[in-house]
């Protein structure tokens, strides 16, 4: 079983620093840091790739404020715009979601073309789950999604009672198993679109399990919000895969990367 810590906000200069805040910073820098190299060893735009990486920031964190209402039982009923700076919290498919909006709007703003617009997307999804291991690290430092009950070993010795954490399953996914997995296959050319759609199927597979060890998740139409959420981004995986088809061959074109 693995141990409850509770670690207190790190003092720096007379400031309390919250660990999810710089958990989650320190994942934003290294998710973009990590696009950059990769546009760079791809050919790509880096210019266009560190405009992209800021548009899908602010998207995505107004998309997480937006999506965590869903969340709040009637809090659809009563919403305003100031809720989202009042309710607090982040829901990490609406910054998913609104991120990838953001990238859409960028890309018609800049009148790109969708080859252009998918090597880009394509080249974040090889390295975002870096970066997302990071703002997931935060969130089980502080432990803000406890689980199910469970006498397993992977559960957390929580004071009330052995529980599973959330966060910590998801971080043992991410680390063993979808990371190690990009940087092999990122180490041989892929057709475009491959990381994208890879990431929305194993991704939304994982999220769509680790639902059912989550405690009274509330629910629309008998459905919880995240089976709503990744099961929406599984089944766009499978649109994905057919839709990006047109545009494999023109990966040939692409320098080998990780070489």
């Amino acid at each position: 079983m693995l141990p409850y810590l509770d670690l207190n906000p790190l003092y720096v200069s007379g400031l309390w620093i919250r660990w999810p805040l710089l958990c989650a910073s320190t994942g934003v820098l290294v998710a973009h840091f990590a696009l950059l190299r990769r546009a760079r060893q791809l050919g790509l735009d880096v210019p266009t790739a560190g405009s992209l990486s800021f548009f899908m920031l602010i998207a995505g964190v107004l998309g997480a404020r937006v999506f965590k209402l869903a969340y709040l039982p009637g809090a659809w009923n009563q919403f305003a715009w100031t809720d989202l700076l009042t309710r607090g919290g982040l829901a990490s498919f609406g910054g998913l979601a609104g991120g990838l909006l953001g990238a859409l709007v960028y890309f018609a703003a800049r009148r790109l073309s969708a080859a252009t617009a998918l090597d880009h997307l394509d080249a974040l999804a090889a390295v975002f789950p870096l970066g997302w291991l990071f703002g997931r690290l935060g969130c089980a430092i502080v432990h803000d999604h406890p689980g199910l009950a469970s006498s397993s070993l992977f559960a957390v010795a929580y004071p009330d009672m052995p529980r599973f954490d959330l966060a910590y399953l998801e971080i043992l996914f991410l680390a063993l198993l979808l990371i190690p997995l990009f940087v092999v296959l990122a180490r041989r050319p892929q057709p475009r679109g491959f990381f994208l759609t890879a990431f929305f199927l194993l991704y939304g597979a994982f999220r769509l399990w680790l639902d059912t060890l989550h405690v009274d998740p509330p629910r629309y139409a008998g459905i919880t919000v995240d089976q709503w959420a990744y099961g929406s981004m599984f089944l766009l995986g499978f649109v994905l895969a057919a839709a990006v088809r047109p545009f494999h061959k023109l990966h040939s074109s692409r320098r080998e990367v990780f070489a």
